[in-house]
């Protein structure tokens, strides 16, 4: 048997899946078999290694099925990868837009807490200089922005709190809708997949089929015959595509 009907044989004993994961295990096994080597007794030709240089199917529908499912799979690959950059892009401007906040309330906290101050420092100031009505006046004015200061703090302190929230609820829902995005890319991935498998599967039954209806005097003959002879054969059973 010449290596073409090795080759030919061994490729049609496997799926397009398997022959497209492991091509150059299935193309040496067929030409070797378990030896290192294998001679053309016609011609004393010595053959001891035999290189993939790469495949592509003959089938206009079967090139156009693979091309589209490599495609889509670096589509959804990429498409990934660019809704992760966004959204951790999102969650970066989020926690920077908090911290600017925070930053400005807490900045707005301390100087509440230096006009109290000098508030007292100012009461003490006068009681020194003034009468007790003045110093009175003056604890009273002092008290007062103590209170009012303490209000205000209170009060920012609480929308910080508030910021905290919104933000931790903004990136929640970031992180949900990123994921939510990421199983649907995953599902149509998968989906298109299967597809591809199915359709190999369903080419893979039919040549089965084909051969399997021909007999095995019928495929004897076709394999003794010429090239020219066995594309005819081929082409008039319908199987252009396995020449």
């Amino acid at each position: 048997m010449c290596i073409r009907d090795r080759i030919r044989g061994a490729v049609s004993g496997v799926t397009f899946d398997q022959f497209h994961k492991r091509s150059t295990e299935v193309i040496q096994s067929a030409v070797f078999g378990k030896e290192k080597e294998f001679l053309i007794k016609t011609n004393n030709l010595l053959i001891t290694s035999v290189d993939i240089q790469g495949f592509e199917p003959v089938e206009a529908s079967t090139r156009e099925s693979l091309e589209m499912s490599i495609k889509l799979a670096i589509d959804i690959s990429s498409k990934a990868q660019e809704d992760k950059a966004k959204h951790e892009a999102e969650q970066a401007e989020q926690r920077a837009k908090g911290e600017r906040e925070k930053q400005a309330i807490d900045d707005q906290a301390e100087a509440e807490k230096k006009r109290i101050e000098l508030f007292k420092l100012e009461a003490e100031s006068a009681s020194v200089e003034t009468t007790g009505k003045a110093i009175a006046i003056a604890k009273a004015k002092a008290e007062a922005a103590e209170i009012n200061g303490k209000a205000e703090l209170e009060q920012a302190q609480l929308h910080v709190s508030a910021i905290q929230i919104k933000q931790k609820e903004e990136l929640e829902i970031l992180k949900k809708r990123y994921e939510a995005e990421e199983n649907h890319s995953k599902a149509m991935m998968e989906l298109e997949i299967d597809t591809q498998k199915e359709l190999a599967k369903i080419e893979a039954a039919k040549f089965k089929k084909t051969i399997e209806s021909l007999g095995k005097d019928t495929l004897v003959s076709m394999a003794k015959a010429g090239p020219a002879t066995q594309a005819k054969l081929l082409s008039g059973l319908g199987m252009k595509g396995y020449m």
